[in-house]
């Protein structure tokens, strides 16, 4: 995978706009973060928090170059988008307890995106929304 990223990030400039669109209808998409050159570190952890209820805590991602040849990341999702759907997701039952109760509730894809694209720039996570 990491040699295909590298040849694609290598080609023309008009060769890969093609491919560069926020439609998340498109059966490939290719796009960075809203806030990727305004936000003091990448924020996309808070999925992890939700699901493992706070078990694996949501991580601030910093990344320093080491100056030896190019940096090279692959950030792959699948996710249903703003697409409507009853699914929901919430703390994993297997996590929970009596001493271990939920602390988010559950919810859809497309209001946990929704409420992460709106809470804007800042630093702040889109968790408190979810909170119980």
């Amino acid at each position: 995978m990491k040699d295909g990223v590298k040849r694609f990030h290598e080609q023309d400039t008009e060769v890969k706009k093609q491919f560069y669109t926020r439609d998340s209808s498109k059966p490939v998409v290719y796009d960075s973060n809203f806030d990727l050159y305004s936000a003091p570190s990448a924020n996309w952890r808070d999925t992890l928090s939700l699901i493992s209820n706070d078990r694996f805590k949501n991580g601030e991602h910093r990344v320093l170059a080491n100056g030896v040849g190019p940096r090279i990341s692959v950030a792959t999702f699948f996710y249903t988008g703003m697409l409507e759907t009853k699914k929901l997701y919430g703390p994993i039952k297997e996590l929970l307890s009596d001493a271990n109760r939920p602390k988010y509730r559950e919810t859809t894809v497309r209001d946990f995106i929704a409420a992460f694209q709106g809470k804007g720039l800042g630093g702040t996570s889109a968790l408190a929304n979810f909170k119980i």
